[in-house]
């Protein structure tokens, strides 16, 4: 139930009030309150708001979460980022991440989880989470082990809470105290799509007397910094998907950013990266341009008779392609002079 006060009418009561209806089942659900018209609100000068999560004969002792509350102009809000990390900077702060079993010396500090395994299955979990399956394609952890071993992620969902094998994946982790950003793909496990995620479990090594630091764990929709670039890019390029400050560091020699690089579907690690121009060809019938064209692109040709910044005219739009392939451009026009670019971009 949603009350309010006016300027001239001080206080709550159910003159002004307005309701909506939960439908329960521990998951997240928009409420919208429509006031456009409604008597005591249209009009008035609003002094106070007051929200009652939860009204009834049976909810004593109901608990509720709430994510937002958004007093609206009618603009819709902008998705929200479903993207979670729990980076462990505040000293003694486990974000939630209890130890559960063969677990000793655990702490936070330094801007990292550290402990160490007793046996051979070793349990961190996080509960209180609450997220749709399909925004999350997999899970990124920075981890550091003293052995060799495997990394797990286990999963409970609204339907089945506990944690199995059957809702498992798993990633091996190098020893010898190296960093390592792991990503544990999610995204088409029978048991993860579709479904709502209220816990995790993180198994950090499946191997006894480890020594392991946690710096980052990433519940990530693909781009965990939110830097443009997605984390399997990053992680294949050899960038950093939990750092967004790389995205604008050059790559290559070309004078590209690696953001730039991406976009252009190149290699931001070649030496030799660039996008350019690969072929112009003037004949009796005009000009023709050929770009070496990368999937999913789209490139658009532009032409200036004099380079003034505002001078340049949109030719042609090719894209985006579902494979690479060679464009061509052509502009029939027979000009005495004439400037060209191509500009490449994502949908």
């Amino acid at each position: 139930r949603l009350f309010w006060s006016t300027a001239e009418n001080g206080g709550f009561n159910g003159t002004r009030m307005a309701t909506e209806e939960y439908t329960g089942n521990g998951e997240y659900q928009t409420l919208v309150f429509k006031m456009e018209g409604v008597t005591h609100w249209a009009e008035s000068d609003i002094t106070g708001l007051r929200l009652d999560p939860a009204e009834g004969t049976n909810v004593t002792g109901t608990s509720f979460d709430i994510d937002f509350i958004e007093i609206s102009d009618g603009e819709a809000l902008p998705p929200p980022s479903v993207t979670q990390r729990f980076d462990f900077e505040q000293n003694g702060n486990f974000e939630g991440w209890n130890p559960i079993k063969d677990i000793v010396n655990a702490s936070v500090s330094g801007g990292y989880l550290s402990a160490r395994s007793t046996g051979n299955d070793p349990i961190l979990v996080k509960d209180g989470i609450n997220f749709q399956a399909d925004q999350v394609p997999h899970v990124l952890v920075r981890i550091r082990l003293s052995t060799p071993g495997t990394l797990e992620l286990f999963w409970g969902t609204t339907q089945a809470s506990g944690f199995a094998g059957t809702r498992r994946v798993a990633a091996p982790v190098a020893g010898g105290n190296t960093w390592q950003t792991v990503m544990l793909p999610l995204a088409g496990h029978a048991e993860w799509d579709g479904n709502t995620i209220t816990r995790l479990r993180l198994d950090p090594t499946n191997q006894t007397d480890t020594d392991f630091s946690i710096d980052t764990i990433a519940i990530s929709d693909g781009d965990a910094d939110g830097d443009g670039i997605p984390d399997v890019f990053e992680l294949e390029h050899n960038l950093n998907p939990l750092d967004p400050s790389d995205a604008s560091e050059p790559a290559g020699g070309s004078g590209l950013t690696n953001l730039e690089a991406f976009v252009a579907g190149l290699d931001p690690s070649n030496p030799a990266v660039e996008f350019r121009i690969s072929e112009m060809i003037t004949s009796a019938s005009g000009l023709k341009v050929s770009v070496d064209g990368k999937a999913g692109r789209i490139y658009r040709l532009y032409r200036s008779e004099t380079l003034a910044a505002d001078s340049w005219e949109s030719l042609a739009v090719i894209g985006p392609l579902d494979a690479n392939e060679v464009i061509e451009f052509s502009d029939p026009d027979q000009l005495q002079r004439a400037f060209y670019k191509v500009e490449v971009s994502l949908p």
